[in-house]
């Protein structure tokens, strides 16, 4: 079901437009499509995206990123179209599709939305959401949700750096993706326990996405453990699992990259 949401307030062209999306509760929300218009608002004139459930951030992002992670899945771009996405629509099973959207029914007492736009003419922003029907048909995954996180590095200098990955560690949580926004970035590894997981320059990286329908991004470089549309397959960094993580970046030169995360998570993790 395609449902318009209720306007958003305060859409200028510098500023935060806010939103209520109280008319969504008791539905299962797969994804909310924002609709952008007006005289000039593109995707890069939303500089912070956020999503909060029960006033917990669940959703960190911008426009450019988003775009750019919708794109990479394989999802077709429209320039006055960004998917908030919180199902995974080329998973290989109904359930695996589902899994990460958001459950209204279990523990959320509302979800509302802020984001920021900078530099836009006469502007106008709508929303409009994909539901399905709550209680979600699997209890095993009723309590995860879809959560998108960020911040951001500024290395000196070219080398290699350890970095974090933002994501709440009080209790399990699956990583799907990790994404390094910049152009500086030319290789990534990552640890699980002392053991090397993920070790590749940005090259054969790219190719051995693209061989599973993955679609690499200029400038943006992916850690994807479902690239084969496998949900099982997501990193499991609950403390019982990982005892200890590393995540490491390789970069060509001084600049800021950006880490955004998109994980299966509690709503109560933080």
């Amino acid at each position: 079901m395609l449902i318009k949401c209720l306007p958003f307030s305060n859409v200028v062209a510098s500023g935060l437009a806010t939103i209520n999306f109280s008319n969504l509760m008791g539905y299962t929300i797969e994804s909310i499509m924002l609709e952008l218009g007006g005289t000039a608002l593109t995707k890069a004139m939303l500089s912070q995206v956020v999503l909060k459930a029960n006033a917990k951030t669940i959703y960190d992002d911008k426009g450019s990123n988003i775009d750019l992670r919708m794109t990479y899945r394989g999802e077709s771009a429209d320039a006055a179209y960004l998917m908030l996405d919180f199902s995974e629509t080329r998973a290989r099973t109904i359930q695996g599709q589902k899994i990460g959207a958001i459950d209204t029914t279990a523990g959320i007492m509302q979800m509302t939305g802020e984001i920021t736009i900078a530099g836009a003419t006469a502007p106008t922003l709508a929303a409009y959401a994909e539901v399905s029907a709550a209680p979600q048909a699997d209890p095993l995954t009723r309590g995860l949700i879809s959560k998108v996180l960020r911040y951001t590095l500024s290395p000196a200098a070219s080398g290699t750096f350890p970095f974090d990955v933002p994501y709440g560690k009080a209790s399990g949580a699956l990583i799907k993706r990790v994404h390094l926004s910049g152009s500086t970035v030319t290789a990534m590894q990552v640890k699980k326990n002392g053991i090397v997981i993920h070790d590749a320059k940005v090259a054969p990286n790219r190719y051995s996405q693209t061989r599973q329908g993955r679609v690499p991004q200029s400038n943006f470089q992916t850690i994807d453990f479902i690239k084969a549309s496998n949900q099982s397959e997501s990193l499991n960094v609950s403390l019982q699992s990982a005892q200890s993580q590393e995540w490491y970046m390789t970069v060509s030169g001084a600049g800021n990259v950006e880490v955004v995360v998109e994980l299966y998570d509690s709503l109560q993790n933080n």
